[in-house]
């Protein structure tokens, strides 16, 4: 088990580069438009009402500028790009529905008693964002895979039946946050590229993810562990 790093706002920068590594065990991928649930860690036995419980969100696209979600328990909706998607849960979990692109970052979690100490601490989770797109055109279909992370070795690779895509003929993109794969439409592996999966890892998180539809032009699709 890798060690913890605790969050403070001021040293937000200096963690991110410090503890991405350390942060592994608190790290979750979710495909863009699902939902998904993080963890508070911990809970305290006095805090099963979430009353004491504050969410702090920290975007990958403004990493230096907090955003506070639920604070003592209730909703934050000044927040009018997430708020409407979120939901406290039991053991102040928080519900991310409909997940967006510009939802990956950071989230941390702190629980605070009736005279605002905090209780335990806290608790980081880092949400990376998987976005799966086809583009059928005239003689080819381009498969992309691309992640929103605020970590920086989160690696991508398609594959099909298990293995890394690298047949005759089929062209692979790595690109700064995802990867590409192009085929022609006279390819043998055509009629099965919605049975290709994008791998996406952390270190020893790993996840899968694949197509789940034959329709033309660009789709995304649900995601398999």
């Amino acid at each position: 088990m890798m060690s913890l790093c605790v969050f403070r706002p001021v040293l937000l920068t200096l963690t991110l580069l410090l503890c991405s590594e350390s942060a592994a065990d608190q790290h979750q991928f979710v495909e863009e438009g699902q939902s998904v649930t993080l963890s508070c860690g911990d809970v305290r036995e006095r805090q099963r009402e979430c009353t004491g419980t504050t969410w702090t969100f920290y975007s990958v696209d403004k990493p230096g500028e907090s955003k506070s979600l639920i604070t003592l328990g209730v909703l934050n909706s000044s927040v009018p790009e997430i708020s409407k998607r979120l939901r406290l849960k039991e053991n102040c979990g928080l519900e991310i529905q409909n997940v967006h692109p510009q939802d990956a970052g950071l989230f941390y979690c702190q629980q605070y008693n009736q005279s605002g100490r905090l209780l335990s601490p806290d608790a980081p989770v880092y949400l990376s964002v998987v976005s799966l797109t086809k583009r059928t055109e005239e003689k080819n279909v381009e498969l992309n895979c691309s992640v929103s992370s605020s970590l920086h070795d989160v690696k991508t690779k398609w594959l099909f039946k298990g293995k890394e895509v690298n047949n005759s003929g089929i062209t692979t993109n790595n690109l700064q946050h995802g990867v590409t794969v192009t085929l022609p439409k006279s390819h043998f592996l055509y009629k099965k590229v919605d049975l290709f999966k994008c791998e996406v890892t952390d270190g020893e998180n790993k996840k899968k993810f694949s197509f789940r539809s034959n329709k033309p032009g660009e789709t995304r699709r649900r995601s398999q562990i």
